[in-house]
């Protein structure tokens, strides 16, 4: 007889268990469906900015920005093409800055936002790194500036910008 109670109860908590799963997946699956369907590609958010912006973009100074994608370069006035497959999570556009001052940093921006610091001179080339919302289609404008005591808050004393695009790649 107790064996019998025994495998009653075993039996019995197979079957609480069992059926508590059930429930729970049939919850998750109609929760699943009841939610919108997301986009493909999430949009990414801009991040807020490090450093300031300026508020006078006018170029001014000798310094010259260019940026350089497998298509072209930006140095003729043309926007070079970067194509940019869906599961691409990080690539990356060059840049040359020429004739900024040696004595200060070159703050770089791409759409209003501080993206990377490279100290001046008569010519330095790098790369940006495009993750997140800098990999989205669209045109970017990047701009590079030098302010007076090596402060984003200070005044301008050289400014010069340059575009790219990002588009959907295969």
């Amino acid at each position: 007889m107790k064996k019998l109670i025994g495998v009653g109860l075993l039996l019995l908590l197979l079957l609480v268990g069992c059926s508590s799963d059930t429930d729970e997946t049939t919850d998750k699956e109609s929760n699943i469906s009841d939610e919108p369907a997301q986009e493909e590609k999430d949009v990414a958010e801009k991040p807020k900015s490090e450093y300031p912006f300026p508020s006078d973009t006018t170029e001014i100074g000798e310094g010259k920005l260019s940026i350089q994608t497998p298509s072209g370069d930006s140095a003729d006035g043309t926007v070079p093409v970067l194509f940019v497959s869906d599961d691409v999570i990080m690539d990356s556009v060059g840049y040359t800055i020429e004739n900024f001052d040696g004595d200060k940093e070159v703050f770089l921006y791409v759409n209003e936002i501080f993206v990377d610091a490279n100290q001046g001179g008569y010519m330095s080339q790098s790369s940006l790194e495009l993750e997140d919302w800098l990999l989205d289609p669209g045109e970017y404008e990047v701009v590079a500036a030098q302010f007076e005591g090596n402060d984003p808050n200070n005044k301008v004393v050289s400014l010069s910008k340059a575009k790219y695009k990002v588009e959907q790649g295969s």
